[in-house]
């Protein structure tokens, strides 16, 4: 599971699942298929969207709610966000994780699996260093702005 970081105090009630599978669509699904035994919907953020706020959030929660799943699109063809209010074993499996086509490979195993779907706002996540460029002139949040600084600082 890893270490949880000295600084940072770990939540008294919170879990953690070890995921399970080859790929990531089938660690994904583990981590969907136990969600949604505890829980009406489950949702997927990626780590590195550093813009998504909680009116966003709230747009995707909304939506979900109406569907069977909801995708947060990324600009670069994949999604930063994934979620479900059902979800089948194997639903995942064996798609082109990232590249340009997975956001669409994922809307089509959808459509032929009878998922019913909707999509909340379009942000970008960061790949690349003209991506944290990018973000150093879009940060509107502190911590953020913090964090380049100091990435900036130690190279």
């Amino acid at each position: 599971y890893g270490n949880w970081p000295g600084e940072v105090r770990r939540p008294k009630n919170l879990e953690i699942w070890q995921q399970v599978g080859d790929d990531l669509g089938q660690r994904m699904g583990s981590i969907f298929t136990r969600g949604l035994k505890e829980s009406p919907l489950v949702m997927a953020l990626g780590a590195d969207v550093p813009l998504i706020s909680e009116e966003i959030l709230e747009d995707a929660l909304k939506k979900l709610q109406q569907n069977d799943a909801l995708i947060g699109p990324s600009e670069d063809g994949g999604y930063y966000l994934l979620g479900f209010t059902r979800f089948q074993t194997g639903l995942l499996d064996e798609l082109p994780w990232s590249q340009a086509g997975t956001r669409q490979a994922t809307e089509e195993r959808l459509r032929e699996q009878g998922y019913t779907f909707e999509q909340t706002s379009t942000l970008y996540d960061i790949d690349t260093p003209d991506d944290l460029k990018r973000l150093e002139q879009e940060a509107c949040y502190e911590a953020t702005r913090h964090a380049l600084k100091t990435l900036k600082a130690d190279s």
